[in-house]
C-alpha cells in the first residue's frame, strides 16, 4: 500500500537488491529509520519478502532477532548477545552437520569469528542468510553490526532514533550499505488507507471520505503527523464501535467520540 513515502522506499530497495547472484556475492546491510509507529517493522518484512523471492524461499535461512534488543547495556554486550542467539537459532533450524554446528558454538562468544563462519557456512550448502538485528537506538551498535556484515548473509536493522541518519550515511564498512528514511503521514493517506482495507471487512459500512480528510487533517495540526500504527489502530475500533451500533455510517464524530474516550483530539 502507497502511504507515507513507503511505496518509494521499497522500490529504492527493489533496485538496490539486484538478481540472486549479486544478493550472494554482496555483503548487505540495510537500515530502516522513522519515528516510531511509522510502519519500519512491516516495511522490512516486506523487503525480507522480495529477498525471498529473489533467492527462492527453499534458499533463505531466515534467522530474527528483532525481539533481542536488551536496552541501557553496552553496544558490545548486545552484540555478544545477539551473536550467542544466532547460533542458537541455526541450531534450531538444523541445516548444518552436526560436526559444523559444534564448531559454529565453539565461535559463539566471538562474534567476527561467528558470523563470517556462518556465511562460509551457508554459502557451502548453497543457502544465504537473512538476519533481523535487533532495533539500534546508539552508533555503536550500528557501526559493529555494519562491520560483521559479511557476503553470504544480508543484515537488517530498525531504529526509531532519527539522529542515527547522519551517522548511517557515514558508516565506514565493506558493506553495501542502504538506508530507508520512512517518513510521517500524509493527509491524503488517511483515505487511501481506510479504502484499502474497506474489502476485507465483514460488514458493508459506508466511511465519508470527508471524515477521513478531516479526521487526518485535525490529528496532523495537533500533533503534527500521525503515525501509520495510530491510524490502523484508531480506524480498527472506530469500526468495531459502528458495527456494536449496528451503524452504517462512520463520519468525523466518531473519530471525535473515539478520542473522547481515550484522549484529546486537537
Amino acid at each position: 500500500m502507497d502511504i507515507g513515502n513507503s511505496l518509494e522506499e521499497y522500490n529504492k530497495f527493489a533496485a538496490t537488491v539486484g538478481d540472486a547472484s549479486e544478493v550472494r556475492r554482496v555483503a548487505s546491510f540495510f537500515v530502516v529509520i522513522g519515528d516510531v509507529g511509522c510502519g519500519k517493522t512491516a516495511f522490512l518484512h516486506r523487503c525480507v519478502s522480495l529477498l525471498r523471492d529473489v533467492l527462492g524461499p527453499d534458499a533463505v535461512v531466515l534467522l530474527n532477532l528483532s525481539h533481542e534488543a536488551r536496552f541501557g547495556v553496552e553496544a558490545r554486550v548486545q552484540v555478544d548477545h545477539v551473536a550467542r542467539r544466532v547460533v542458537d537459532l541455526a541450531a534450531s533450524e538444523g541445516n548444518f552437520s552436526s560436526q559444523d554446528q559444534e564448531r559454529l558454538d565453539r565461535k559463539a562468544e566471538d562474534p567476527h569469528q561467528m558470523f563470517p563462519f556462518l556465511a562460509d557456512l551457508l554459502h557451502r550448502s548453497g543457502q544465504h542468510g537473512v538476519v533481523i538485528l535487533p532495533p539500534v537506538e546508539v552508533a555503536e551498535t550500528l557501526r559493529i553490526y555494519a562491520n560483521l556484515a559479511r557476503p553470504g548473509l544480508t543484515f537488517f536493522v530498525e531504529t526509531s532514533n532519527i539522529d542515527l541518519t547522519r551517522e548511517a550515511h557515514l558508516l565506514n564498512t565493506v558493506a553495501r550499505l542502504s538506508l530507508h528514511r520512512l517518513t510521517p503521514l500524509r493527509m491524503s493517506d488517511g483515505w487511501r488507507f481506510i479504502e484499502a482495507r474497506l474489502g476485507a471487512q465483514p460488514a458493508p459500512i459506508r466511511i465519508r471520505r470527508e471524515a477521513a480528510v478531516e479526521y487526518m487533517r485535525t490529528r496532523i495540526r495537533g500533533q503534527g503527523q500521525i503515525s501509520i500504527r495510530e491510524l490502523e489502530l484508531t480506524c480498527r475500533h472506530v469500526y468495531a464501535d459502528a458495527m456494536a451500533r449496528a451503524a452504517s455510517e462512520i463520519d468525523f464524530s466518531d473519530f471525535q467520540n473515539y478520542y473522547i474516550r481515550r484522549g484529546v483530539l486537537r
